[in-house]
């Protein structure tokens, strides 16, 4: 792999770990060979790290995971209004 990211969020407790287990499956079968990525939740943290062959391919499953994190996050503030 040529390019690479890591991304860490911080979130508090509870949530990296609820993005972990709701991210996984993507991680474990990525959506194309270009591009692999892993998830887990560090106390307080969520981190992704992905691996690309290249920039292209990198930049869509950066996008990707940080669409997915915000659509998970979006869902769980809507809950917590119910």
């Amino acid at each position: 792999m040529e390019a690479e990211a890591e991304i860490t969020l911080e979130l508090g407790e509870g949530l990296p770990k609820l993005l972990e287990r709701a991210l996984k499956p993507e991680a474990e079968t990525p959506a194309t060979p270009r591009a692999k990525a892993h998830v887990e939740a560090l106390g307080g943290r969520f981190r992704v790290v992905i691996e690309a062959q290249d920039t292209t391919a990198l930049r869509a499953a950066v996008n990707s995971y940080l669409r997915w994190v915000e659509g998970c996050l979006s869902a769980l503030r809507g809950l917590r209004q119910l």
